[in-house]
């Protein structure tokens, strides 16, 4: 099971156990990166590589899963990939900054979408994030903290949490023959994302049979479905910002990738 409870949520204590606490988390996460990819794969055919994000919802959770083949070797994609979710980023759509460095491979992060809940109202995030490589594979794994005495977050109608994996292999583009001879294999990477997301507001519980009114229900099927297309709508946000960091942080390290050739 990819998670024993998909509505559970991290909270951090101002304490000398935080650290331990970081890679606790992380760790729960990146014990389901096998699992992960099995629903990754029940989403997404082997062959579908054109990169289109896929969303698929089951009561209060909202899986968002995409698969492509990258033109870049493995150590530009995943040095691209971590220095989005890792760097500053300020722009007039959202804002990124690392609040803690825990290591060259792990990170607490604060990502700030403005408007993200709705007019006048930034979603806010506090995000741990972890890497972790080796010759041929480069898997970057993700979880939102609901609660930090130490970087609180500010209160919000709406609170969304994420898990996520990333994982990124590398693979050599097929030859193509030209004058009879071999061209230079070129390296490429396999990547395949998947989050899991979910978003809770205070007025969103299930109703108590015994105690509610057909107005009940209705409110709360009517709420179940708002949060349900707000996920998606917001995953979709998500999806544009990052990609189009990803992009930018793409050029850049290629070339200067190319550069120390």
């Amino acid at each position: 099971m990819l998670e024993p409870d998909p509505g559970s949520m991290h909270a951090l204590v101002d304490s000398a156990f935080r650290v331990k606490a970081y890679k606790w988390i992380l760790d729960q996460v990146g014990r389901k990166a096998q699992a992960a990819l099995e629903v990754h794969q029940g989403y997404i055919d082997e062959d579908e590589t054109e990169g289109e994000l896929k969303l698929f919802a089951g009561g209060c959770v909202v899986d968002a899963a995409r698969h492509r083949i990258v033109p870049m070797g493995l150590d530009a994609v995943g040095s691209a990939m971590w220095a989005t979710l890792t760097s500053s980023i300020d722009t007039d759509q959202w804002h990124v900054k690392c609040l803690e460095k825990v290591s060259e491979s792990m990170c607490y992060a604060q990502v700030d979408v403005v408007n993200g809940i709705g007019d006048d109202e930034s979603l806010v995030l506090n995000i741990l994030v972890q890497k972790v490589t080796t010759p041929d594979r480069f898997v970057i794994v993700m979880r939102t903290v609901a609660e930090d005495h130490v970087y609180p977050l500010p209160k919000q109608s709406i609170t969304f949490s994420v898990s996520g994996w990333i994982v990124l292999d590398r693979k050599t583009a097929t030859p193509q023959m030209r004058f009879g001879v071999d061209r230079t294999l070129r390296q490429t990477t396999r990547v395949r994302s998947l989050f899991r997301c979910r978003a809770t507001r205070e007025s969103h519980t299930h109703p108590v049979a015994t105690t509610v009114t057909t107005e009940d229900i209705d409110t709360y099927a009517e709420d179940k479905t708002f949060l349900s297309e707000w996920t998606m709508d917001t995953i979709i946000t998500f999806f544009h910002l990052i990609d189009a960091t990803n992009t930018a942080n793409f050029e850049k390290i290629e070339a200067l990738f190319k550069q120390k050739r």
